[in-house]
């Protein structure tokens, strides 16, 4: 009985950790540099220069891209607790209230891009497509942040 329960421990510690994905990247150069934690529910990108902190939740992950949930970015214009502060560098400010957007991480490549929607945000529509604004190559980083 002892070596039964043992074994029901042990698998299921194995169990729990064999989901358990953490990736902590940073993206860019020195003048623009992101710090992003990505795991299985969240993307985190986080801007210490700026004081920007968002949060995107997964809607795709696999062995090539993960990608985020589109969102809106604006304080106004969202209903996330997490928005852009400082606008400089991310896009234009004629798009900040009325567009969607999202961001895709390709794992094979190692670059982090951030989309915006081609056209404005509707209650009605639910398909948009996006186009990239830019994008950074990223490294894994050992620290958590």
């Amino acid at each position: 009985m002892k070596k039964l329960s043992l074994y029901i421990f042990l698998v299921l510690m194995w169990c729990n950790n064999v989901y358990a994905f953490k990736l902590n990247l940073e993206c860019g150069s020195d003048e623009e540099r992101l710090y992003v934690k990505i795991d299985r529910k969240t993307i985190e990108v986080a801007e210490p220069s700026k004081g920007n902190k968002i949060k995107f939740e997964v809607s795709t992950f696999d062995d090539f891209t993960i990608e985020a949930v589109s969102r809106g970015l604006h304080k106004d214009t969202t209903n996330y607790d997490t928005h852009l502060r400082v606008w400089e560098g991310w896009d234009l400010d004629k798009y900040i209230r009325d567009h969607l957007y999202t961001i895709q991480f390709e794992r094979v490549k190692g670059y982090f891009g951030f989309y915006r929607s081609t056209l404005p945000w509707t209650k009605t529509k639910k398909k948009y497509t996006y186009n990239r604004l830019w994008e950074l190559p990223c490294k894994k980083l050992d620290k958590k942040f």
